[in-house]
């Protein structure tokens, strides 16, 4: 196993240019396997109290970064379709 030491900016811009390398079949099936990971993770938990209110916030976190990546798997998709 490697491990590689790289900063934020450089690990997007490798997933970026693995991307970029599938064909449209493939992006198309990576956003779907997305999407169910995405709902897995989303699950929320039956807690009362002080709990609840730590998940929540948690959970407003992950959503926001999750409506980033989708945001931006959306942009290179679209513009991924206006280059064919």
């Amino acid at each position: 196993m490697k491990i590689a030491f790289r900063t934020k900016d450089e690990a997007n811009m490798e997933r970026e240019r693995h991307f970029l390398a599938l064909s449209r079949s493939e992006r198309f099936y990576r956003f779907i396997e997305f999407m169910q990971h995405s709902k897995r993770a989303a699950h929320k938990s039956k807690k009362t109290g002080q709990e609840q209110f730590q998940d929540h916030d948690q959970n407003v976190l992950l959503m926001q970064q999750w409506k980033k990546d989708v945001d931006q798997f959306l942009e290179l998709a679209v513009s991924m379709v206006y280059e064919c």
